[in-house]
């Protein structure tokens, strides 16, 4: 039997293996594909969410068991959804109700988030404090895998200063992660997601802005601040919902030869007692996992064939 063929049945026997999922945020923009992409591969799947099975009926979802509960409050729901689940999927996040989610809607999310000091706390809280119990929760149930929906290391670095409570939410998630899941915690970090067909996407998935992009690297390494990374963010394109909830179910499945690697997290050390501490106020640790992180990150992956 040639090596190749032995790589194979190994990997087919491996993603045959997961046979239960848990999905954290199922009913959501990625929730629901990573779902739908899971329950396509012979999965049982689980979700729970808030809001429970969504309202539109497609057949794929009668395939999937619908919970409605709080990962904060409702812990008994959260420890039956999980029990028997080999893989534990979180795309849990986002912003307040009413405003928009770089993993949601395919906009930017500063153009969108306020800055006040109420909203910033419900930021962190809406993305720390549920991924900090779903993390908890899934490795006191014996989880094998967790696999967290995070945001790209571009996108923190450069807009964690306007709308710091997302992002010390989003490293709260990776923290609790990495704390029950060590380096083995999959982390899928896309900086904006959007439909397929998004016309985002097709207005810089072009030569002129690869071309923008290349040269804003190229100017960046000459001169001692670096890349303009608000400009590099404008100029890649989003990740399509699909490639992302494909990239997470080979994460579930142990699909994808993804080695562990250090990233630098930036907290913006987040005080709402007396208006907003600016970025000069942060400080930067260093995280161990397995990052899949950014749009060419994201296609690589998808790619990947053993």
């Amino acid at each position: 039997m040639s090596r190749h063929r032995c790589v194979l049945l190994a990997v087919l026997a491996t993603a045959a293996a997961l046979k239960q999922c848990t999905v954290f945020g199922g009913s959501g923009f990625v929730g629901r594909a990573v779902c739908q992409t899971l329950a396509a591969r012979g999965v049982s799947v689980t979700s729970v969410s808030r809001s429970g099975r969504p309202t539109d009926a497609e057949p794929w979802m009668d395939k999937v068991t619908w919970t409605a509960a709080d990962a904060t409050t409702d812990g008994a729901a959260v420890a039956a959804a999980l029990q028997g689940a080999g893989a534990c999927v979180s795309c849990v996040g986002g912003f307040t109700d009413a405003k928009a989610s770089p993993t949601g809607t395919g906009d930017i999310p500063i153009f969108f988030a306020t800055y006040s000091p109420q909203d910033q706390a419900d930021y962190r809280a809406k993305n720390g404090l549920p991924n900090e119990a779903i993390a908890k929760a899934a490795k006191e149930a014996g989880v094998g895998r967790y696999v967290l929906l995070g945001v790209a290391e571009d996108a923190e670095n450069g807009l964690a200063g306007g709308i710091p409570g997302y992002f010390e939410g989003k490293a709260d998630a990776l923290t609790a992660a990495v704390q029950n899941f060590g380096a083995d915690a999959v982390v899928v970090c896309p900086h904006e997601v959007a439909e397929p067909d998004s016309k985002r996407i097709k207005a810089v998935d072009n030569a002129f802005a690869r071309f923008a992009r290349d040269a804003n690297r190229v100017v960046g390494g000459a001169g001692y601040r670096g890349e303009d990374l608000i400009m590099k963010l404008s100029l890649t394109p989003p990740s399509a919902v699909d490639d992302v909830a494909a990239v997470v179910a080979n994460a579930a499945c142990s699909d994808l030869d993804i080695a562990a690697s250090t990233r630098t997290t930036r907290r913006v050390l987040l005080d709402t007692s007396d208006g907003i501490r600016t970025l000069d106020e942060s400080r930067e640790y260093n995280v161990e996992a397995k990052f899949v992180d950014g749009t060419d990150a994201i296609k690589a992956a998808l790619a990947y064939k053993l």
